[in-house]
């Protein structure tokens, strides 16, 4: 949910990650936690446990720093 003290213009990032064992979006949703800019998060389920996800910042550059992270986490 986007955090309640923020206030528009902001930017969203949506991505989806099929269902795992590993729970990868719950990892994804960490680290963005931890970034600054990060606002919140939304996600949603379908039928077969793909989550697709709708991250808010507040600027390009913390999107650019999480996608460099996430890369990273990804590559693991």
């Amino acid at each position: 949910m986007l955090h309640a003290s923020s206030q528009p213009p902001c930017w969203a990032v949506i991505f989806s990650a099929p269902a795992s064992p590993a729970d990868l979006t719950g990892r994804m949703l960490r680290l963005a936690s931890l970034q600054a800019g990060y606002l919140g998060a939304e996600s949603i389920q379908d039928d077969s446990g793909r989550a697709f996800t709708r991250c808010y910042w507040d600027d390009v550059d913390a999107i650019a720093a999480w996608r460099m992270h996430a890369e990273q986490l990804l590559s693991r």
